[in-house]
């Protein structure tokens, strides 16, 4: 029986990843900090086997312990979906040392923390990383800085897993979505801003993320992948083209 660990389960894409997952056989270990949320989680899922497991993953014991108790609970630890995060609005004037600390605490050391704990055991698997990511990886947007430079630690966690992981198999995936409809997204803005046209589902994120845990995505193992609405495709690949945030450039210019 293939096993999959995924955090901030409570909600949103935590909570589609894990009912998908679930109802292709996955037996889950689903962590998040309010208990009430992943039993609500569970009870959505087709898995054959569930564990409960409640955590503040920016708290580098409880990831720990979270991970040890689903993999004493479940037996092993094929897959790990770090999706647990926080995003706020805070443009640089407003910034502050514990603002940025918690951003970099929730969004990026929690899946660091996870991933460590949990990377023997995905070894032995030949496991699946999929890190829930942002388009932030790519632009930052203003207010984001905290949280853009947290995606982007992801998405660096994810290059090395897929380069470290290799001789064993394992592979890593960083999805980066654009703007989903969830409670985090609502936070912090409204549809005055973000119309709900503009947005994705948090099932359609969860069916990219399956896809990579299938192998079916094997060509962008260590990448990140952007996750867009269809017709923000055509934006993304013009986007790309005209205006690329510095890295962006600077990669293009390297490989000239």
């Amino acid at each position: 029986m293939k096993t999959a660990l995924v955090t901030g389960a409570g909600s949103g894409i935590g909570r589609a990843v894990a009912v998908a997952l679930g109802n292709s056989g996955y037996a889950l270990a689903l962590v998040g900090r309010r208990r009430e949320c992943l039993e609500a989680t569970a009870e959505m899922t087709g898995a054959p086997e569930t564990l409960v497991l409640p955590a503040d993953l920016s708290r580098a014991v409880d990831a720990e312990e979270a991970v040890r108790g689903a993999t004493e609970g479940l037996g092993s630890l094929d897959v790990l979906v770090n999706n647990a995060g926080r995003g706020s609005v805070v443009p640089i004037a407003s910034m502050t040392a514990a603002v940025w600390d918690q951003m970099l605490a929730v969004n990026a050391s929690s899946a660091a923390y996870c991933t460590i704990a949990g990377w023997p055991w995905l070894v032995r698997a030949g496991g699946v990383v999929v890190n829930i990511a942002s388009m932030a990886v790519y632009d930052p947007f203003e207010g984001f800085m905290a949280y853009g430079a947290a995606k982007a630690a992801m998405a660096h966690l994810t290059v090395s897993c897929a380069k470290e992981g290799a001789p064993a198999g394992v592979t890593a995936y960083c999805l980066c979505p654009g703007a989903v409809e969830t409670p985090l997204l609502r936070s912090a803005f409204d549809e005055s801003v973000i119309p709900a046209s503009a947005t994705l589902r948090p099932e359609e994120v969860a069916a990219v993320a399956l896809a990579c845990v299938r192998g079916e995505r094997r060509s962008d193992n260590g990448r990140a992948i952007p996750v867009l609405p269809g017709a923000m495709g055509a934006w993304w690949e013009g986007w790309r083209a005209s205006n690329p945030s510095g890295w962006l450039r600077m990669e293009a210019e390297n490989r000239a």
